[in-house]
């Protein structure tokens, strides 16, 4: 297990955005278990802590006798430290960068001048139009180049001239300098003719390399297939391990051994699968349980790598028609007495024999050349002539195979199917089980079925196109569109099979309404494996899509109102010509633009035949990516319902080269989430011009699909590419950074300092730069702190609030140690952004335990896996993926990613599936490292036998799972309520309120110390809030030290959500009980209890006034002046009106004064209860003005306020002895002596004085 983890990041790459629909079939591979099922784990739900605490001891002594073997980088701190400037240049490119536009596809320069020498050589003036692929690597180029000397109606003169130009432009058509043009063939169709051109490299067959040049009159218009030489190094001595081999092929078929026959050993050639080239062997003719395919091995590996089936079957969606008994005239050979049935009319030269299933030995004959014919057999003989007849007589061509050769028919097999086996120009047709066909009724009743089975034969010997992906869909959909030709009557393909559903096999009208759906646009393409269970990539499945054009072309534009079709007849010749063209490893976009091609060489560029092919191409959503000369590429997407895998390709030899020694080519494969496998199309690379040095890239994919890679190349330096970019971009020199990752938001970048132990984080959208510094705890109080030599590893959780890291250190009490020391191991941390807190999950970790890669999941912030190795005493390392859970503190050992005999450790590299149901890891085999995974359920193994495998079959070293992110996943904190009222609060007293969060995301939320104002106390803070958890605290507000009155404040709630700062406001009213009748002012009616409510109360808080007339502030029951007239309340008639008064004073007869002899005597005897004419009788002065009726209405005024001495009742014997000893002018105490009332409230000379003289006139 090597130390020294020397590993980083990775490079550019284009991937088609229609990868965001994609349909798997199910498929078990088979592979080797490489651990055992969780039941026998020997680890099982194990704490690592109290593992490493029990062990700590022995485990330092078994380190210091036991060193690693290790491959050396040199100084750890060879660098200078990442400054601010450095960092910020840093950050400005990676913003740049991910806020650029698409960049321009480059066409290489030394292709692009070869093109310009050729067409300046043929006088070519026209515009090139050259289309990539998803890549950016050119794979047509279409033009008008006139070619001399060559009879165009002799094929093979053309060949020759065909194959001499290509090899004056080695560069243009790839054959550089180790490759040379191996074969040359010409096959024409009237004017038209496609010339393919095989080539080798250091003299090996490179079947997948070949280039298919078109012509017209002397004029080529399309060139298409390969242009460029094998990415791939000098071939070594390779020698067929025939037993791995067998074996490999039978695990690749779930079969045994004994079910797989070898008859050829074939031979060492180059083959590109997907987008890798490699060495191998291409066995031909190899039968598996009886069926024939050709399969290719990878010669470093000897895996299989890829199946081309030889039986072009019309799988489950067979076609047909009924046998109706019509008389067929044909030829049969007499033996004897005996006919057999041998017509020899056709193919050309040659015979057509037909077998019994239940005789496959013999034809079938019959004892009279005129009866005793199985009506399947003549049926089966009669549609098979007519088409080979319509072949001849429509395109020329002497159908099943223009080299001639026999043609075998065999009928009445017990399947119910048909089938092509190319390899002995064979048809099958079986009999109707009841499911695609009538029960009994023979597929020999078909005409299209039997037209489609010859056609794969004519596909097999024009374009060769091979019967797996697209080229193989291709096949499907020429025997389709073909076998409906021959038929002549509608667009099904099977419908007189008489289904009992009532469904045609196919329909290329309207593909999703056969028998089995079929996507009818590209944007619903089905990815598929390569493997019968995969339909062979999809082959039956995503013909639909091209049926459906070529019906469009035909009829479909014209009948569905969307433009004019140009009728069978010129589709036809397009459709033959068009498959003349292509080779053996074409795709969808080849066929819509070579078909395009031909209707402009044809028709005219603005004829109504090229506009109506165009249209119907486009129709279906092809071609994809159609790039122009001048043109930018369409942005390239990962989908998000995948899982994207980056790794690293080795180009030297794997088994000879010390890994850390080797270069790399990157790779990203996808796969889809619900069933893991490998499918070469979602198979990408090389990434980057440069190659990668052993170190693992990192690829982020963005919320909205597209995707960063950063990558370290051979000679150091960091780059950077997107998805928008059309080059790379250079972070660093290798010296400042050890370790680079960004978030999947797209928003921040880690980075660890190759000379410091630090962590950097990036901020791209703002430029901003913060920096933790990794300080690890002194758990032991050692003499020596313990502390960080390295960071490497650094991985984002899926809420970009924490990172997970791993960093070399060294054994306590030792200060300081490098990659090399036995004194060194490789630990983990986690770093929380926000707070800058660190935490150690195995702080008890010993000497001899190595953790490194960690990697945390993707739907949950609470798991992460790492690799482990223990360093045994007899030498060996045993070397574990471990799972473990960040809140129980629980491991489980998931799988041993070391398959080498040696035994001498490796690393996974572990990382998570997009949807959490697996963990990819790197598997080491004696050759190389091999992408695995393991698949879980509930975040633990699941108990299937095929839980643990392969899912690449190429070396793919040290990977790492990557997959899109939503941009919500990052939980956000809810609160019960933004504001917290505690309303009317007693002063001094204190209250509480039930304060709730709720956290209603996918990941869990910690909650930090939150400060609050001081007269406030909440005790929520401090704590984790899980995923769909609620809790709930009092929040305390102690008003003992609050003025009354409103109270308003706020705080924050401080977490790692979405959300955070969490603002919450505060509001109450300080309030008192003024009547201490146990009910608030806020909420009292009555707040003096006086009776009156406070809404009429003048003085709410006042049981003694509740009026105040004149709003003086004043009491009616004090003031003086009520109404405020300047008339004293005792003197005013209207007292509570300002605007009406009558002054009332002891002058009861309004003489001019108040006399003691007149109106004293009448107020007395009033008081005394004198009412009659004794009342006034001589005590009435001579000159008043009034009636005794006028007076006494005024002693009854007066007698209101004759309650002098103010006890509560008017007495003659005090109140009238005070009035009249007043009046005879007795002041003083001799006023009040022995005349106060016991009671009486105003009782002082003086008061009693002031009160008396307000009611004398002046």
């Amino acid at each position: 297990m090597n130390n020294n983890k020397n590993r980083l990041l990775l490079c550019a790459v284009l991937i088609p955005a229609t990868l965001v629909s994609m349909i798997f079939i199910s498929k078990l591979f088979g592979a080797r278990l490489i651990v055992d099922e969780p039941a026998s784990n020997p680890l099982p739900g194990v704490n690592l802590n109290t593992l490493f605490e029990n062990d700590k001891q022995n485990a330092l002594a078994v380190k210091k006798t036991n060193t690693k073997s290790l491959v050396g980088t040199g100084s750890v701190n060879s660098g200078a430290a990442l400054n601010q400037e450095k960092l910020e240049k840093i950050a400005n490119t990676i913003r740049q960068s991910r806020t650029s536009s698409a960049g321009q596809t480059e066409f290489p320069a030394n292709k692009q001048q070869e093109l310009k020498l050729l067409k300046q050589e043929f006088n070519a003036s026209t515009e090139s139009d050259l289309k990539f692929d998803a890549l950016g690597r050119v794979r047509a180029i279409y033009d008008a180049i006139a070619l001399s000397g060559v009879d165009h109606h002799v094929p093979a003169e053309l060949a020759v001239k065909i194959e001499e130009l290509t090899l004056s432009y080695p560069n243009l058509f790839g054959i550089g300098d180790s490759g040379e043009v191996v074969k040359s063939k010409a096959t024409c169709s009237d004017d038209i003719c496609a010339t393919k051109l095989s080539k080798s490299f250091y003299g090996l067959p490179a079947w997948d390399h070949e280039l298919s040049v078109s012509t017209k009159a002397n004029k080529i218009f399309a060139i298409t297939g390969n242009f460029y030489a094998p990415s791939i190094g000098t071939p070594k001595q390779y020698v067929p391990d025939q037993s791995k081999i067998r074996s490999s092929i039978a695990s690749y078929f779930s079969k045994t051994t004994l079910d797989v026959v070898i008859a050829d050993w074939g031979e060492l050639g180059i083959s590109r699968i997907g987008n890798r080239d490699i060495y191998s062997y291409k066995l031909p003719h190899v039968l598996v349980k009886n069926k024939a395919f050709d399969i290719i091995i990878s010669a470093d590996t000897s895996k299989v790598v890829s199946v081309i089936s030889l039986i072009c079957d019309l799988s489950v969606q067979g076609s047909g028609e009924d046998l109706n008994g019509d008389v067929v005239d044909f030829q049969v050979e007499q033996v004897g007495s005996l006919y057999h049935m041998i017509d020899t009319r056709f193919p050309l030269n040659y015979s057509t024999e037909v077998y019994s299933a239940t005789d496959p030995s013999n034809p079938i004959s019959s004892l009279s050349p005129d009866s005793g014919w199985p009506a399947s057999a003549v049926s089966a003989l009669n549609y098979a002539k007519q088409t080979v007849d319509y072949y001849n007589d429509n395109h020329s061509y002497n159908a099943v195979n223009s080299a001639g050769s026999k043609l075998y028919i065999t009928v009445d097999e017990n399947m119910e199917n048909a089938y092509w086996n190319s390899g002995s120009q064979q048809i099958v047709l079986g009999i109707g089980e009841g499911v695609i066909a009538q029960q009994g009724l023979s597929l020999a009743a078909s005409a299209d079925v039997m037209a489609h089975e010859i056609t794969h034969g004519v596909v097999s010997s024009t374009s060769a196109l091979q019967y797996r992906y697209q080229s193989g869909a291709l096949d499907e959909s020429f025997a389709d569109f073909f076998g409906s030709m021959v038929d002549g009557d509608d667009w099904l393909i099977g419908e007189d099979l008489l289904s009992p559903s009532g469904l045609p096999l196919r329909n290329m009208a309207n593909p999703g309404a056969g028998f089995a759906s079929q996507p009818f646009h590209f944007d619903n393409y089905a990815y598929l494996p390569n493997t019968s269970q995969g339909d062979w990539g999809g082959v039956h499945v995503n013909s639909g899509i091209p049926n459906r054009a070529m019906y469009l072309l035909a009829e479909g534009l014209t009948d569905e109102n969307i433009g004019t079709s140009i009728g069978k007849t010129k589709t036809a010749d397009l459709a033959f010509k068009t498959l003349l063209s292509l080779s053996g490893n074409s795709v969808f976009n080849e066929a819509a633009e070579n078909m395009m091609a031909l209707a402009t060489e044809l028709y005219g560029e603005n004829s109504a035949e090229y506009t109506a092919t165009q249209q119907a191409w486009l129709s279906v959503g092809l071609p994809q990516q159609t790039i122009q000369s001048s043109g930018t590429t369409s942005n390239a997407v990962i989908p998000d319902d995948v899982t994207a895998v980056v790794s690293l390709f080795p180009m030297g030899d794997a088994e000879t080269t010390v890994k850390e020694q080797n270069a790399y080519s990157v790779y990203v494969q996808l796969f889809d989430n619900t069933n893991p496998q490998y499918i070469s199309e979602l198979d990408f690379g090389p990434m980057t011009a440069e190659l990668s040095n052993y170190r693992r890239p990192s690829l982020v994919v963005f919320p909205n699909s597209e995707f960063e890679i950063i990558y370290q190349r051979i000679t150091g330096e960091f780059y950077l590419t997107n998805s928008n970019s059309s080059g790379e971009e250079l972070l660093d020199d290798g010296t400042g950074i050890a370790n680079i990752s960004g978030d999947h938001q797209g928003k921040l970048v880690a980075i660890a300092d190759r000379n410091q132990p630090i962590i950097n984080i990036i901020n791209s959208e703002t430029g901003e730069i913060s920096s933790f510094d990794v300080v690890l705890p002194n758990y032991g109080q050692q003499a020596i702190e313990p502390a960080v030599e390295f960071i490497d590893t650094l991985r984002f959780d899926p809420t970009s609030r924490y990172i997970v890291f791993d960093y070399l250190t060294c054994a306590l009490g030792v200060g300081g140690c490098g990659f090399d020391s036995e004194d060194s191991f490789w630990a983990i941390g986690i770093l929380d952004i926000n707070s800058g807190a660190l935490t150690f999950p195995f702080p008890a970790q010993p000497l001899r335990v190595d953790i490194g890669y960690p990697a945390f999941s993707n739907l949950t912030d609470q798991y992460i896996t790492f690799d482990m190795g223990e360093y045994a005493e007899n030498g060996e390392v045993n070397s574990s993926v471990m799972l473990y859970s960040l809140e129980t503190g629980q491991s489980q050992i998931i799988a041993d990613p070391d398959g080498t005999s040696s035994q001498e450790g490796a690393w996974g590299s572990p990382s998570f599936t997009a949807d959490d149901s697996g963990i990819v890891f790197s598997y080491s085999e004696d050759g190389g490292e091999f992408t695995y995974i393991v698949e879980l359920e509930d975040y633990s193994p699941t108990t299937n036998s095929n839980a643990v495998r392969e899912i690449n079959p190429f070396y793919a070293f040290i990977g790492f799972a990557s997959s899109e992110i939503p941009t919500n996943i990052k939980p956000s904190l809810e609160l019960n309520t933004e504001i917290l009222n505690w309303g009317a609060i007693e002063s001094s007293q204190q209250a509480s309120l039930e304060f709730c969060l709720t956290n209603n995301g996918e990941f869990q939320i910690e909650l930090y110390d939150t400060v609050t104002p001081n007269d406030v106390t909440w005790l929520g803070d401090n704590g984790y809030l899980e995923s769909g958890s609620m809790q709930c605290s009092n929040i305390v507000l102690d008003t003992t030290d609050l003025p009354l009155g409103e109270f308003t404040n706020s705080f924050s709630i401080i977490h790692n959500g979405a959300n955070s700062p969490t603002p919450v406001s505060l509001t109450a009213v300080i309030d008192r009980d003024s009547d201490n009748d146990g009910i608030l002012d806020q909420v009292d009616m009555d707040d003096d209890n006086d009776g009156v409510s406070d809404t009429e109360d003048a003085f709410p808080f006042n049981a003694n006034e509740s009026l105040d007339t004149d709003g003086d502030g004043i009491g009616n029951n004090i003031d003086l002046d009520d109404d405020n007239d300047g008339v004293i309340d005792i003197y005013d008639s209207n007292p509570l009106d300002p605007n009406e008064w009558q002054v009332n004073s002891w002058d009861l007869d309004d003489n001019g004064s108040a006399d003691a002899l007149t109106d004293g005597l009448v107020m007395l005897r009033y008081m005394f209860g004198i009412r009659d004419e004794a009342l006034l009788d001589s005590v009435v002065a001579d000159d008043t003005p009034l009636t005794d009726e006028d007076i006494k209405a005024r002693i009854e005024t007066m007698h209101s306020n004759g309650d002098i001495d103010n006890s509560s009742q008017v007495d003659a014997l005090t109140d009238g002895l005070l009035l009249l000893r007043y009046l005879f002018g007795i002041r003083g105490d001799s006023l009040i002596l022995d005349v106060v009332a016991e009671t009486a409230e105003r009782s002082t000379a003086i008061a009693i004085e002031s009160y008396i003289q307000a009611a004398i006139p002046d």
